[in-house]
């Protein structure tokens, strides 16, 4: 008896110390942030917010994809004001638990986005891993307003495309903590995603008009701080991520000369593009000091398959098969070159963290160098190698364009 007594005491007890669910909110008095725009205009911030329906989800086999989430926005002196002015008009209470992603508007990043990044690293609500994107030419709310693919939401269809990114490399996916874990390097830009609006033709003849606009994420946007200082494009990305060797996919497409087409008794004359897919990358970067001066290299070693051949080549031949790999892996090294020339040149910012590469290399050196590094930065030569491998062909050596000999 004495036993059960102490058994039901010490359970007693133990109530005590388990926490419950105070001040909790009902889910149909909630609504859930999956996307957040932040723009500026006319002094004022303009926060929009897109918020999932929920009563298109209780019949999500039916529910029309573009009635599944409702656009709000809110006008104030600050985040939290426009957060306040949605609520005079919206009948939700927002949660940002879920939210995909934040888009920040061409001006707003142009005059520096840092002061309005502090509300969402300071809310408990609003995860780190959302990305970070940056709208080219336009305001974050007319990206929002694109249309978008099968899922159900634009901030969802944005974080998809940025997941996929990997497959084609002509991105980089950059969460608010992966932002600021770069954000404090010295001497260095940091790129984010870049969105914006393309066209398209309509296929589906039920629904009017001749084309529609679409979001598209491509590209690179360059931030020297908090302030946006220029662009790179898809092909641009490719090579920054060359450099970096972060492409373990994507497409790179080359030509051979037609000097080679003509001289090749196996071949049609033609100057279609043929296309090389990446598996697998290996970049090395080496700062060398010769009479006073930087030098950078660049090696880059390349494997992947040959996906398609539209110049009529048999491949099964050994000189047709090295001077793919030498064309393609020129190819490489110009789109390199062109990422390097257009961050020395136009945007004049070490975007590769060259610098923390110097610093590890000559640290006693750094000190000397590091207020100056962006003029360095500018006036640095370098070299890049490429190798590319193509071990495999695919099923055919010589495409349906080869008229064979009987």
């Amino acid at each position: 008896m004495y036993k059960k007594l102490i058994l039901i005491l010490n359970l007693i007890f133990i109530l005590f110390l388990l926490t419950s669910c105070i001040s909790g909110n009902e889910l149909e008095e909630l609504g859930i942030v999956v996307a957040i725009g932040v723009d500026r205009e006319d002094g004022k911030v303009i926060i929009t917010n897109e918020v999932i329906d929920p009563s298109t989800q209780e019949n999500s086999k039916s529910a029309n994809t573009d009635d599944s989430t409702v656009f709000v926005q809110g006008m104030g002196n600050t985040i939290e004001e426009a957060v306040v002015d949605i609520r005079t008009t919206f009948d939700r209470e927002l949660y940002y638990a879920h939210n995909y992603v934040v888009i920040i508007g061409e001006e707003v990043a142009k005059e520096g986005f840092g002061s309005y990044m502090d509300v969402l690293t300071r809310s408990d609500e609003q995860r780190e891993k959302a990305y970070l994107v940056i709208a080219k030419e336009l305001n974050a709310y007319e990206i929002m307003g694109g249309r978008r693919g099968i899922g159900a939401s634009s901030g969802q269809n944005i974080e998809h495309i940025i997941e996929k990114e990997i497959k084609n490399g002509r991105g980089v996916s950059m969460t608010i903590y992966k932002f600021f874990k770069e954000h404090y390097k010295e001497n260095q830009g940091i790129i984010l995603d870049t969105a914006s609006i393309v066209r398209k033709p309509e296929v589906d003849k039920s629904k009017t008009g001749s084309d529609f606009e679409v979001i598209c994420i491509e590209g690179g946007s360059v931030v020297n701080g908090d302030q946006l200082i220029g662009h790179l494009t898809g092909d641009e990305m490719l090579g920054f991520n060359f450099i970096q060797g972060d492409v373990s996919s994507g497409i790179v497409s080359f030509k051979l000369p037609e000097k080679f087409v003509e001289d090749n008794q196996h071949t049609n004359i033609d100057s279609k593009e043929s296309s090389f897919r990446v598996l697998k990358t290996k970049t090395t970067k080496e700062l060398k000091i010769i009479d006073g001066k930087l030098y950078l290299h660049i090696d880059v070693v390349t494997r992947g398959d040959l996906t398609e051949v539209n110049q009529s080549l048999d491949i099964s031949q050994l000189e047709v098969s090295n001077e793919i790999e030498e064309v393609c892996a020129k190819e490489i090294e110009s789109m390199i070159s062109k990422t390097i020339d257009k961050a020395q040149k136009e945007i004049n910012k070490d975007i590769f963290d060259l610098g923390s590469l110097f610093h590890r290399k000559y640290p006693k050196l750094w000190k000397e160098y590091k207020d100056n590094w962006d003029n360095i930065f500018e006036n640095l030569n370098y070299t890049v190698d490429v190798e590319v491998k193509i071990p495999d062909t695919g099923l055919t050596n010589a495409p349906p364009s080869i008229r064979k000999e009987k």
